[in-house]
């Protein structure tokens, strides 16, 4: 009977470590495809997401926020009026280089992070987050507030 046991709690034990691994491959296909679609790498959409879990947002938030948020960077690109457009003019940010290349979403993000470092009134940023970001937008302000070296930093942590 004991040994009836032990074989039990192998079968167990294995069966709790195949599961673990078939999870793991699981959310880690279901980043690669996320990340895909927004067409960042797996490791910038990991640590942004790990950022907004640690500052009260999450990753499907983060994720949302971010699909808006390149909309907004292409259309302030066609068009110099609107929200968004005034909202990069307001934070310093331009969507296009010298060149007339539009800038990366992702990087454009991080020119975001920095201007709103600039703006004191939280009313104010407020707006201009939901300018680039929706309504979710909103969700992401305390990660966004943690300006360029907090994100950094927590970024790192997922490295």
């Amino acid at each position: 009977m004991k040994d009836l046991g032990k074989g039990v709690v192998a079968a167990f034990g294995v069966g709790a470590v195949l599961k673990f691994g078939h999870d793991v491959l699981e959310t880690a296909d279901t980043v690669a495809k996320q990340a895909e679609a927004l067409g960042i790498s797996t490791e910038a959409l990991q640590g942004w997401q790990h950022g907004a879990a640690l500052s009260g947002s999450s990753a499907e938030e983060f994720a949302a926020a971010f699909t808006k948020f390149t909309r907004n960077v292409n259309e302030a690109s066609e068009a110099a009026a609107g929200p968004a457009a005034k909202a990069f003019k307001e934070l310093g940010v331009q969507v296009k280089d010298s060149t007339g290349k539009l800038g990366a979403p992702i990087d454009l993000l991080d020119g975001v992070v920095a201007g709103l470092q600039n703006i004191e009134d939280p009313a104010k940023r407020t707006a201009l987050v939901m300018d680039l970001f929706g309504k979710s937008g909103a969700k992401l302000l305390p990660l966004l507030s943690e300006g360029p070296a907090g994100i950094a930093k927590l970024r790192a942590e997922v490295a």
